[in-house]
Formats: structure tokens, C-alpha cells, sequence
């Protein structure tokens, strides 16, 4: 009887799970994809369905969801996701009221800059604005593909998330972000955004627009005016778009596009790991910021594209995944933490003696400006590996960016923080191409790099100054180079030869095809750079030298070469040589920066606020014309002599001197004619025509001197430095004369 009545059971709890299976399969025939589609802006239903399963603290979601209650289901979902977030993000928005109080401590004069950028944003777009070309602002003004991109990558909106909470709160701000983010996902929907070169989803504006999006979200969180279905539009806005970031980005491709992608859709998938589709987010995010990594960061450890503006960039990239992983215990490649310290080692490579960084390639932060700040990044480094000779170049906070993605124990490393002044004199970034010389790390030391490298993948941002130089002397840019800006109608003039310190045949520039990019933006680049070779890197203890050549000019039949010598008592010796084997005349001109006066018919000479000078100054025989430029209160000179000599040779002397110096440093002197025969008798004045010298030190160039070696003779040019009875030879025109040279001295 009782086994009856089990089987009846049994049989009655089969049936029941039939009809269960049936109804179930019923309703879910009728739900719509449970995936979130780059295609579509997720349904609530996706949302719930979405979700991984057998998650212990949506327990309440699954079962609302199941029930056909999804408004409540909606609302535990978005209560889930407030409480996960307040170890998920940079800061916790617990901690967001204090964090804001702190912030304006370190930054007081942050107000009025998030003020007007607020002020900006909103008196030109309104929460129902356009997001495709062409349209007008709400001052009537036509939108730019400039301005378009920008209004995509949302920059201003942390500006208006700072105001919402200030103590003349802006408490519309809140509103306008929802509203605004509602009408992009309706314009989507619509297809009315523009999705060609001005793409508002493509990687790297949606990207920017997730980091700033996520960064409201999270400080909104601390306010109850930010409701559960703003929250929910948000959660819905954030997917829809790591959605999109995983499709654009399923090919990585070279460049800070792409990296930006992956850095933000690693943002969302760590965010919000329970949806199912986060699991491969989070590997494809990793697998494509490991590519740039290991691909993107040459081995001396400099960013590819040659520019401290992207070197910089790619350290909030890298720097954004490794807070993230380290919240959430998430393991990154071994390579990744290698390759990432490797950058700020770089930095201090091309780092000032007045601890900034040389304008080098397309820098974009401040236009026209001569220096790059390495304070905020340098502060990254300091507390990532607590390094001192980072923290050699750290101001002791970091930069108001950097702020929002530290917690508080990042922030304590740089209160009780060690010092060291960095140990490397002269170095390269052999691949990247940079090529430092230095005597030292106080303020009136001289510093110079020659810039001798292209990017063989992504040269875009490559400026037309193949083997230029910058350098640095008594606490001024004495050869500048100038950060530039891509939407202003003369980017292209500061990205070429005019305002380089190189040399030019015939005022042709050594790039001239120009190529605009697809979407008008006003950014472009050169297709026709110049092909750099380094023959000769040689840092010494009392003298370095460098030579190389480019092909910029084997169109004119003419083969060209740079050597810069630098002596360590702070002076260098740049000398351009020409060969013209069809003797046909031509212009030969150096080209400098800097505002100069003529100080004679053989130097010009710069002054300075501080009261030091800088004269350049002809070491050739030759006469030579002066001509002064000026562009933008920039000025230039460029030294210009005419020839149709089958070799040509420039030789200008770089007198850096402080202010109570008259002549060269440290007891130098230039001698010619009747003074360099009194000085040096023995030497062939036909073969020596200038000698730099200093006591029983001198150093002088031979043109066109017979050596022989190993029972070979060839006539060749030399800079002969001797010190006493001590002889070292630079070599010019042979590489066998390399073998000759100090191995202590010298590398090729």
C-alpha cells in the first residue's frame, strides 16, 4: 500500500514537471534574445536574461524575474549593483563625499576650471541634441567633425558631475546626463548617429565616453536623486556600449585607439562580471591591452608612436586596468607589470635637467608650449614600485586626473616618500630613436636629444625633424620644439620642417604630402617621412658623439649626414655634411628656434629672462647669410650658404653661457688663423681651420686626412680630441674607423 502510494506521487510530481517544462518553454519562446547585440540597445528583458546563473546575491532577481515581476526584479538588479560597486570601482561612492572634499583641498583653483567646462557643455548641446553631422550647437554655431568627436568622448561630463556637487551645486547636471545619455541611446535606435569617420561608437570615443560615464555613475551614487531607473539607464548604456567596444575592437590594430577601447571595456566587464558575455569581455580586453603592451612599448621602453602626449596616455591606460585587476583580484599577464614599468624608466632616459620633458612628436596638452610635465606621471611611478629616482621627479601629489584612480593607501606612498637623483648621464632609446646627451641633473646643467627614429607601424603622429634636436641649458629651452593642435588650420605647418632645428637643401621641407584624416577633424599626417640611420652613438666621460643620416633629399641626388658632438663643460658642435655629385648649386641651411639677434657676420645670439644667453655660431671659413623668422611669437634663424660643391659642410658651434659668462665655458677658447698657428704650429692649416681649446685639451676637425689601418689607406674627415697625449678619433666617413676607437667610449 505504501509503495502504491509512492509511485502515485511520483507519478503526479512527473506530470507536474512536464506542465512546469511546457509553460516554461511557452514563455521563453515569447522572450527575446537573452545576448546582449551590439545591434540593439538591451530590453529589460535582456537584462534580467542576460545574467549568469546561480549567482548567490541575485537569488531575489532570478526569482522576481521567474515570477513575471520584473519591475521588482529590475529594482533588486539595480540595488545589487549599487552594493557591488563599492569595491569594484576606483573609489566607492561611500567614500565619494569625502574624496570630493579632499580633492578640492589638494586643488582649489579646480572650481572655476570645472565651472566653465560645465558652463560650455551646456550652452551648446541640450539633452536632446544630434549626434551626426551636420547640425548647429544651441548657439547656432555649425558643429565641426572636431567638435563632434569630442561631443562623443562626453570630456566635460566629470566637469558637470564636480559641479553637481559643489557648494553652488548645479543640480540640473544630473538630469542633463540622463537625459543626454536616453537621447543617444534613442538616436541609436533611430540609426541618426554617425557611425562613418566621425563613428560616436567607435573605439576610442566610446571608450573615453565609458570612462567618463562610469565615473558619474559612480559619484551619482551617493545621491538619492540618482533613482533606481537612472541607474538602470545607465547599467543598460554601459553593456549596449562594451557590446559595441567587443565587436569594433575584435581585431587590434595599432595605435591608442584601439588600447582606449579595450581599457574601457575591461571598465564595464569588471563593473558587472554576473552578465555572462563579461567573462569574454574580460579576456578580450586583456588579450588586447597585453597586444599593445607587448607590441606598442618598444623594448628601451618608449610608446611606438614617438610622443610623450601618447607615451603619457598609454600610462592612464595601463594604469586604469592595474587599479581595476587589483580591486578586483583579477591576474593579469607577467608581462604586463615588466613592460609597464618600463615606461617611466623611459621617461627619466629624456627627462630635463629641470625635471620636464622635451616637446617631442605630436604633444597636444598645451599648444605651442616648449615642455611636457612629467610630475603626474612620475608620482604613477612612485607609488606603483616606490621607486626614488620616479619620485625625483614628483611633486609629492598627483595630477587632478590621476586623483579619482587612486584609493587612499595609493595616496599614503607618496607622504613618507624616499628621494634619489637619478644615477644615468647620457643614454638612448635606441628603437624608439632618442638619443640623449647630458652633463647633469642640476638646473643650469645643458641637456640635448636627437630625434633619429620613425614608427615602422604607425607613424602618424611623426613630425617632419628626422635627426632635429631640443635642447635644454641653464634652466631654459634654448632649441625648442612646440607642442601643436590638431583642429587649428595651421597644424600641418607646426608638424613640418619651419619650426624644427634641421637641416634643409633648398627650403624644402623634408615631408610634404599631406594626408587629411577621413573625418575632417583636422588631424593629418606625413606620407613621405624621411628614412633615419644611425652610423655612430658614443657617450663619453668627457665627450659624446652622434652621427646618423636620413634619405630626405635623394630626390635632389644629394646624400646627407649629421654629427653633434657635446663637450661635457657645456658646448656642442653640430656640423651638417652634404655630398652633390652632380655639383649642381644649391641652398644649404640650419635651421634653429629661438628668438636671435646678429651678433656678427659668423653668430647670431638669444637672450634670456633669467639673464643667460645662447650663441650659435660658424666654425667654417665659409660665408654665410642670417636669415630671422617669426610665426606666432615663435622665432627662427636659419643659417644659409650656397654651393655647388661636390661635398659641403656646415660646422656651427652651440654656446649655451649663465649669465656671468661672456665666452665658452670653463676656459674653452676658438682659435684660428695667426692664433691657432702660435697655438699649434705642428698642425696644417689647409687641413685644420678652427681648434677648440682648453690647457693641454683641444679638439679639432681634420677634412680629407689620409689613415691607414690593418695596410688600408683612405682619405677620410675626423674630430681629433685630445687631452694631453691622449688622442681619440670621431669618425665621419668610415665605419672600419671604428675599430680604432676606445670600446669604453664607443658602440655602434
Amino acid at each position: 500500500m505504501v509503495l502504491k502510494s509512492i509511485r502515485v506521487f511520483l507519478m503526479i510530481l512527473t506530470v507536474l514537471g512536464m506542465l512546469a517544462c511546457q509553460r516554461s518553454n511557452i514563455q521563453n519562446s515569447h522572450l527575446p534574445s537573452a545576448e546582449i547585440k551590439f545591434s540593439e540597445i538591451p530590453s529589460d528583458s535582456v537584462l534580467l536574461y542576460a545574467l549568469a546563473p546561480n549567482i548567490p546575491g541575485l537569488k531575489r532577481v532570478y526569482k522576481s524575474r521567474d515570477k513575471g515581476d520584473w519591475e521588482s526584479a529590475l529594482n533588486y538588479l539595480v540595488d545589487y549593483f549599487k552594493e557591488t560597486a563599492k569595491t569594484r570601482y576606483y573609489f566607492s561612492w561611500e567614500d565619494f563625499p569625502d574624496k570630493y572634499i579632499k580633492y578640492f583641498n589638494i586643488f582649489p583653483n579646480r572650481l572655476e576650471y570645472h565651472r566653465e567646462n560645465s558652463a560650455y557643455l551646456k550652452a551648446r548641446y541640450g539633452t536632446d541634441t544630434h549626434w551626426e553631422l551636420p547640425f548647429k550647437n544651441l548657439k547656432g554655431e555649425d558643429v565641426t567633425a572636431y567638435r563632434l568627436r569630442h561631443l562623443a568622448r562626453q570630456s566635460k561630463h566629470p566637469d558637470m558631475v564636480m559641479m553637481y556637487f559643489a557648494e553652488q551645486p548645479e543640480s540640473e547636471n544630473l538630469s542633463y546626463w540622463n537625459g543626454q545619455m536616453f537621447d543617444l541611446n534613442q538616436a541609436f535606435a533611430a540609426g541618426k548617429y554617425d557611425d562613418e569617420g566621425n563613428g560616436v561608437y567607435e573605439v576610442f570615443r566610446a571608450g573615453k565616453r565609458t570612462h567618463h560615464w562610469l565615473f558619474g555613475h559612480h559619484a551619482y551614487l551617493s545621491t538619492p536623486d540618482y533613482t533606481w531607473k537612472n541607474q538602470l539607464e545607465s547599467i543598460r548604456t554601459f553593456l549596449h556600449t562594451a557590446a559595441q567596444l567587443a565587436e569594433r575592437g575584435k581585431k587590434p590594430r595599432h595605435g591608442n585607439h584601439h588600447t582606449r577601447g579595450m581599457v574601457a571595456l575591461f571598465e564595464v566587464a569588471s563593473t558587472f562580471p554576473e552578465y555572462a558575455q563579461a567573462s569574454a569581455w574580460l579576456d578580450q580586453a586583456i588579450s588586447g591591452i597585453t597586444w599593445h603592451l607587448e607590441r606598442e612599448i618598444n623594448s628601451d621602453g618608449f610608446q611606438f608612436e614617438r610622443t610623450i602626449h601618447y607615451h603619457k596616455s598609454d600610462i592612464e591606460n595601463f594604469l586604469r586596468v592595474w587599479q581595476l585587476a587589483k580591486c578586483g583580484g583579477i591576474q593579469l599577464p607577467e608581462a604586463y607589470e615588466t613592460q609597464f614599468k618600463k615606461m617611466f624608466d623611459a621617461l627619466i632616459v629624456l627627462a630635463q635637467p629641470d625635471k620636464k620633458l622635451p616637446v617631442l612628436q605630436d604633444d597636444t596638452d598645451a599648444p605651442h608650449a616648449e615642455t611636457n610635465e612629467i610630475d603626474d606621471v612620475m608620482a604613477i611611478g612612485t607609488i606603483l614600485w616606490q621607486d626614488p629616482a620616479f619620485n625625483y621627479f614628483s611633486s609629492g601629489d598627483v595630477s587632478p586626473l590621476f586623483y579619482w584612480l587612486l584609493d587612499e593607501a595609493d595616496l599614503a606612498h607618496l607622504e613618507s616618500r624616499m628621494v634619489e637623483q637619478p644615477d644615468i648621464s647620457s643614454a638612448a632609446l635606441e628603437e624608439t630613436g632618442y638619443y640623449v646627451m647630458r652633463n647633469g641633473w642640476e638646473i643650469d646643467d645643458e641637456y640635448m636629444v636627437i630625434s633619429a627614429g620613425l614608427s615602422d607601424t604607425k607613424p602618424d603622429h611623426q613630425h617632419a625633424d628626422m635627426l632635429g634636436l631640443v635642447a635644454y641649458a641653464h634652466g631654459n629651452e634654448i632649441l625648442p620644439n612646440y607642442q601643436v593642435k590638431y583642429n587649428k588650420p595651421d597644424f600641418q605647418y607646426w608638424k613640418n620642417s619651419w619650426v624644427k632645428n634641421v637641416a634643409l637643401i633648398d627650403s624644402i621641407p623634408q615631408s610634404q604630402k599631406w594626408k587629411g584624416n577621413s573625418g575632417g577633424s583636422g588631424f593629418g599626417k606625413w606620407l613621405d617621412l624621411p628614412e633615419p640611420v644611425v652610423n655612430v652613438s658614443a657617450f663619453g666621460e668627457n665627450i659624446d658623439y652622434f652621427r646618423g643620416s636620413h634619405n630626405g633629399y635623394k630626390s635632389l641626388n644629394i646624400s646627407y649626414q649629421r654629427e653633434v658632438l657635446f663637450i661635457k663643460d657645456g658646448f656642442w658642435i653640430v656640423s651638417d655634411y652634404f655630398e652633390n655629385p652632380d655639383e649642381i648649386p644649391h641652398d644649404y641651411q640650419q635651421l634653429w628656434q629661438g628668438k636671435y639677434h646678429l651678433k656678427n657676420s659668423r653668430a647670431v645670439i638669444a637672450s634670456f629672462e633669467n639673464g643667460s644667453t645662447f650663441e650659435i655660431q660658424s666654425l667654417d671659413t665659409t660665408v654665410c647669410d642670417w636669415v630671422m623668422g617669426n610665426y606666432m611669437s615663435k622665432g627662427s634663424v636659419i643659417r644659409l650658404e650656397n654651393s655647388a660643391s661636390h661635398r659641403h659642410r656646415m660646422t656651427s658651434l652651440l654656446i649655451p653661457r649663465k649669465s656671468d659668462e661672456v665666452d665658452l665655458p670653463s676656459g674653452w677658447a676658438v682659435l684660428r688663423g695667426a692664433d691657432l698657428k702660435t697655438a699649434y704650429p705642428d698642425l696644417n692649416d689647409k687641413e685644420v681651420e678652427w681648434v677648440l681649446a682648453k690647457g693641454d685639451t683641444m679638439l679639432h676637425l681634420a677634412d680629407n686626412v689620409n689613415i691607414d689601418h690593418n695596410d688600408v689607406s683612405q682619405t677620410v674627415s675626423v674630430y681629433v680630441y685630445r687631452i694631453g697625449k691622449k688622442v681619440q678619433l670621431y669618425g665621419s666617413d668610415m665605419e672600419w674607423l671604428l675599430q680604432m676607437l676606445n670600446p669604453n667610449y664607443y658602440k655602434d
